[in-house]
């Protein structure tokens, strides 16, 4: 049995029946021309002092080395699956290896949205998570650590709840830190959904802001 995570791009032969409509080769033109930034500068202005204000006296740690050595992943639509496949139109795919290359899926989807979100976090659930808990709990909770540095406290959590949340840190801080992932996430919301996150965004900066 064919694995279903392999599969053709052999193109399917159709007969032709008739002229072909000549397809518009730019069917939707970008006079408009898309911008460095989804982001404004004065927004992005804001957001740098509010993050100043609010870290002034903090040593943040870089996270840029673990935002380069991520492995980008892909979106890809595919017409023809392998045998017990039948019905999955997406693939999530190594960026530098397409299907068309001999690339394998990580995963298959019926929904692009879902491909996104996959695509998004499975490069974090295949790392190590940077985030640990103590075994000795203080009276403020259990210490818990990120990169060896003590960042909190973990309180009043069940043990499977903990390590719950151990993770769901990993794929956040992941996220935070892989604009490329981020930006599947930021796609997979939708038109609709991307200008509630918008205002949402703005009023939480311009409060902390003097």
């Amino acid at each position: 049995m064919q694995n279903p995570c392999q599969f053709s791009n052999t193109p399917r032969r159709t007969e032709s029946v008739g002229p072909r409509p000549v397809a518009d080769p730019n069917p939707h033109p970008r006079s408009l021309k898309l911008p460095s930034s989804a982001f404004s500068a004065g927004f992005l202005e804001k957001l740098r002092v509010a993050s100043r204000l609010a870290t002034e006296a903090e040593e943040v740690p870089s996270t840029q080395a673990a935002a380069l050595l991520a492995g980008p992943l892909a979106v890809e639509a595919v017409d023809h699956l392998g045998e017990g496949a039948a019905g999955h139109r997406w693939a999530v795919v190594r960026r530098e290896e397409p299907l068309a290359r001999g690339g394998k899926a990580a995963g298959l989807f019926y929904e692009r949205a879902d491909a996104l979100r996959a695509a998004a976090v499975l490069p974090a659930v295949a790392a190590p998570s940077p985030y640990h808990l103590k075994d000795r709990p203080t009276r403020l909770g259990l210490p818990l650590h990120c990169h060896r540095r003590h960042v909190g406290h973990v309180c009043r959590l069940a043990p499977e709840r903990r390590e719950a949340l151990r993770a769901h840190l990993h794929v956040v801080h992941y996220l935070a830190t892989n604009p490329e992932a981020l930006a599947l996430v930021l796609e997979a919301l939708g038109s609709e959904a991307l200008p509630v996150l918008g205002r949402a965004l703005a009023r939480r900066v311009e409060a902390r802001l003097p």
